[in-house]
């Protein structure tokens, strides 16, 4: 079982208070805003009053730039495994031997599972990937109860069912008794169910498909074959999207994201080219052409 949880808020336009033990034994207490996550120690406890998704992992993914030397070999192969937990294998061609051909290529994948030969293939880290949005196989946090207090019990209206008449005032016998609504009586180890309305999600304005992690260069999505299927929330559609519109989902993350109307990849199709700031504002849109971005 690992040491460490990832606690994602996944709900659209809401920040939850989050306090617990970082991994390395520091105790810490934040707010998390819609797509933040934390690392926490599963040994100390954790106070996560509303609901977050729960990832079983910490572990970092990090954007590699990998290209093939020119050495005697024409071709060699380069594999990981992504930020999704997917294993991936890419084909690089030696330069000199094969002009046209792809020798370069920059990637998200998880730290330590890259497998290449260094003597054919030089891999460069560039910087850190956005978490992948979870699956809906993870499990969540339920929302905290409130435990009962010996002797209290929640607030009741009883309902007499002696009707009076026009011309007096019922009595009722000492001997009948009113119907009313049964009082639940709290005992050791019982919890009431709270009586407040639980918040619901709020609703996505507009659904879209992204790759799910930021690109420091928009050409990286013009060179090589990127999964398209993150979904994540924007304030208009696909058509729609246009500077000064908004992606959610990577607070505090400034670059270039791929996106699509469906569920794709950047061979096949369709998909665009979002820079956005770290408020999720677009500032640019962006298409591939002969290998480079373009302007929309």
């Amino acid at each position: 079982m690992p040491n460490c949880y990832t606690y994602i808020n996944q709900e659209f336009n809401t920040t939850k208070y989050i306090s617990g033990t970082t991994c390395n034994g520091t105790p810490t207490s934040t707010t998390l805003a819609y797509g933040d996550s934390i690392c926490l120690s599963t040994i100390d406890p954790t106070i996560a009053c509303n609901n977050f998704y729960i990832s079983e992992s910490c572990l970092s993914c990090l954007y590699y730039t990998a290209s093939k030397l020119p050495t005697f070999l024409l071709m060699d192969s380069i594999s990981w495994t992504d930020c999704y937990g997917i294993n991936q294998t890419q084909d690089l061609y030696n330069p000199a031997m094969n002009p046209g051909e792809l020798e370069t290529i920059s990637f998200c994948a998880q730290d330590g599972s890259l497998v290449y030969n260094n003597t054919q293939i030089s891999v460069v880290l560039s910087g850190v990937c956005a978490t992948p949005t979870p699956t809906p196989t993870m499990t969540y946090t339920p929302t905290q109860t409130p435990t009962a207090t010996i002797g209290t019990t929640p607030p009741v209206t009883p309902t007499p069912s002696i009707t009076p008449t026009k011309t007096q005032t019922p009595t009722i016998p000492v001997s009948s008794t009113p119907t009313q609504t049964q009082t639940p009586t709290a005992t050791v180890g019982t919890t009431p169910s709270p009586s407040s309305t639980p918040t619901p999600t709020p609703n996505c304005p507009q659904t879209i498909y992204t790759y799910g992690a930021i690109f420091f260069t928009c050409n990286d999505y013009c060179n090589a074959n990127w999964n398209i299927a993150t979904q994540n929330c924007a304030s208009s559609n696909y058509f729609g999207l246009t500077i000064g519109d908004f992606i959610y989902g990577y607070s505090g993350q400034a670059g270039y994201l791929a996106y699509s109307n469906v569920s794709t990849d950047t061979t096949s199709g369709p998909f665009r080219i979002a820079d956005i700031d770290g408020s999720g504002e677009i500032l640019g849109i962006y298409v591939c052409s002969g290998g480079s971005c373009i302007p929309l």
